[in-house]
C-alpha cells in the first residue's frame, strides 16, 4: 500500500511517517503541494494526509482532485488541521469526503490519526462528527478572510514557484512568479492554456507561493493578461 503525506511541519511528518510505516504503507512526503501534483496519478497512492495548517486555501481544492479519481483510483483523504480549524471548515470536509481529521501531533493526535487510518473506508472520524452544525455564509467568508497571509516571501525579481485556483474554473493552475519594482507580481503559467478566460480584474482568492522558504498564501488582484500574468497581490 502506498500513502502521500504532503506537510511542512518535520514533526507531523515525522510521527504520521512512523504510524504508516507500522501499517505497511510506503510513503512519499512531499513538503510542496507543486511536486505533489506533478506524482500523485502515477503514484495512485491509497492514502494521502493533507496538512491543512500549510495549505489552508486549497486542500479542498486538492481534495476535489483526488475524489476526482486518480487513474481510476479514489484514495482516502485525511486532513491535518490547526486547532482553529472552524466548524464551517469542518462541514466542508464532511462534505467533499475527508475521511477524519486530526489536529494535533501529540499522543492523543497521533492516536485518532492511527484510528482513521484503520477504521473501516466510509466511517467518519468522530471529529467530523461534531461539525454538523450550520455556519452562515457571511459567518465562513470572515473566516475565510481570515486566512489570508501576507506574501512577504516574494522578494523583487526572485523567481519562485506559486499556485492558484482558477477564479472562473477552479482549477489548479502552477507556474513561476516573480515580484516587480512596482509591487505587482509576474506569473508564467506551466501550462498557458489553464489561464485561458482569466481577466483584468478578476480576483484570485487562493494564491501559494514559494521562494526558497515555506509556502505564503495571499489573495490577489489580475492587473494584466498576456503571455505572463501580471497581478497585484494584497496585504494582509
Amino acid at each position: 500500500m502506498k500513502a502521500i503525506i504532503i506537510c511542512d511541519d518535520e514533526d507531523v511528518i515525522a510521527k504520521v511517517d512512523a504510524v504508516l510505516a507500522s501499517l505497511s504503507y510506503d510513503t512519499i512526503i512531499y513538503r510542496w503541494l507543486l511536486k505533489a501534483l506533478d506524482n500523485i496519478e502515477e503514484i495512485r497512492p491509497d492514502i494521502v494526509v493533507v496538512s491543512a495548517s500549510d495549505y489552508p486555501r486549497h486542500w479542498k481544492t486538492l481534495t476535489q482532485f483526488i475524489k476526482s479519481g486518480i487513474g481510476g483510483k479514489i484514495p482516502d483523504v485525511i486532513l491535518y488541521v490547526p486547532e482553529s480549524f472552524s466548524d464551517a471548515e469542518k462541514k466542508k470536509a464532511r462534505q467533499l469526503g475527508i475521511k477524519g481529521i486530526f489536529s494535533s501531533s501529540d499522543k492523543s493526535g497521533i492516536s485518532l490519526f492511527r484510528s482513521i487510518v484503520t477504521s473501516p473506508t466510509g466511517e467518519p472520524a468522530p471529529s467530523l462528527e461534531e461539525a454538523e452544525t450550520d455556519v452562515p455564509d457571511a459567518e465562513a467568508a470572515s473566516i475565510s478572510e481570515t486566512e489570508t497571509v501576507s506574501p512577504e516571501g516574494l522578494s523583487d525579481d526572485k523567481i519562485g514557484t506559486a499556485v492558484f485556483t482558477h477564479p472562473k474554473t477552479g482549477a489548479f493552475v502552477t507556474g513561476s512568479i516573480r515580484r516587480l519594482s512596482d509591487g505587482n507580481a509576474e506569473f508564467t503559467a506551466d501550462i498557458p492554456s489553464l489561464t485561458q478566460g482569466i481577466s483584468p480584474g478578476d480576483r484570485i482568492e487562493e494564491l501559494s507561493l514559494r521562494t526558497g522558504g515555506v509556502p505564503t498564501y495571499c489573495t490577489a488582484s489580475v492587473v494584466n493578461v498576456g503571455n505572463e500574468i501580471i497581478i497585484r497581490p494584497d496585504r494582509a
